[in-house]
């Protein structure tokens, strides 16, 4: 893999540390590397980009090689920022806000059916505390939680129709 190619894998998505791992080198070599290269992430365009003049001859060389800063790329490399794709991170007003759509996203008659189950009068509390401060329905609410409670923990949805179905075709044969 060329420096070329490894921009090329960034702006695909990839991160360093997958790249890295892949390559079978520190997730901080691979930086050095990155930085030596006068490589960097232009966070307002959200893409790699490399920096200096000589493309061709800088962005040929094999990553897995010692990559030392050319004299060309010197004047483009900054020996005291660290360039380093930032890392997603959630506000807390960002995470209510997409709570909240989602939110809006859920029919609440389709939770209209009654189903019972008990919580601890803390966790009571706190849900109906949260409702009414921000006027939400208790029961759509809930399902939002358990929805993303679920997905958190990478539990699949059930369809009990399809289920059952594949249940009956078993014992038919």
């Amino acid at each position: 893999m060329t420096l070329y190619d490894l921009i090329e894998e960034l702006n695909t998505g990839k991160t360093i540390s997958e790249i890295a791992a892949e390559l079978g080198i520190r997730e901080l070599d691979l930086e050095r590397k990155v930085k030596n290269a006068a490589i960097v992430f232009e966070g307002d365009k959200k893409v790699w980009k490399y920096l200096g003049n000589a493309a061709e001859e800088s962005l040929c060389r094999p990553v897995k090689s010692k990559i030392y800063a050319l004299e060309v790329d010197r004047p483009f490399i900054n020996n005291k920022e660290k360039y380093k794709k930032p890392k997603q991170t959630i506000d807390k007003e960002d995470y209510e806000y997409r709570m909240y759509k989602e939110y809006l996203n859920i029919d609440p008659e389709l939770l209209t059916e009654k189903k019972t189950f008990f919580l601890s009068e803390e966790i009571y509390k706190t849900i109906k505390h949260e409702s009414k401060k921000k006027s939400l329905k208790i029961n759509v609410l809930l399902n939002l939680l358990l929805i993303k409670g679920l997905e958190h923990y990478k539990i699949d949805f059930i369809d009990i129709e399809k289920e059952d179905n594949t249940n009956k075709e078993n014992a038919d044969r």
